[in-house]
């Protein structure tokens, strides 16, 4: 009868470096793509017309336009909506999604509702939009 053995399980094989190579090429083209479609992004895509519209002293309706001059439709992008006091003091801020669709201007009006702080009455607020890329490297 033969013997048959079983392979060694607690037998380490090592990965060979031709392999370590191309992944690593594999990366760094990834994060060279990654970052030159934000930076077209940022071309393509202004922002403009912030103001306040209405606030109370814990609450602000903050109205933009956003311009999309590519042709290309972006879905679920990403926006950072700031409420600063004339000092300069963040006191809100909110992470939201529009849909910006090619070669086209839209309006849109969002509601900040939660303030960390109340505003006092003699402060005024400033609203700041942009573009929101958490990211590696950029």
């Amino acid at each position: 009868m033969p013997v048959v053995k079983s392979p060694d399980i607690r037998k380490k094989f090592p990965v060979p470096a031709w392999t370590k190579m191309v992944l690593l090429l594999a990366v760094i083209f990834g994060l060279a793509v990654r970052s030159c479609i934000h930076r077209s992004e940022k071309r393509n895509i202004q922002i403009s017309n912030v103001m306040i519209s209405e606030y109370t002293t814990l609450s602000a309706d903050v109205s933009f336009e956003i311009e999309n001059k590519g042709g290309v439709h972006y879905a679920k992008q990403v926006i950072m909506i700031r409420i600063k006091t004339h000092r300069g003091e963040e006191i809100a801020s909110r992470l939201t999604t529009v849909n910006i669709k090619p070669k086209s201007r839209q309006r849109y009006m969002k509601v900040l509702d939660k303030f960390d702080r109340p505003l006092a009455e003699d402060e005024v607020p400033v609203a700041e939009v942009t573009l929101y890329k958490p990211g590696l490297f950029d």
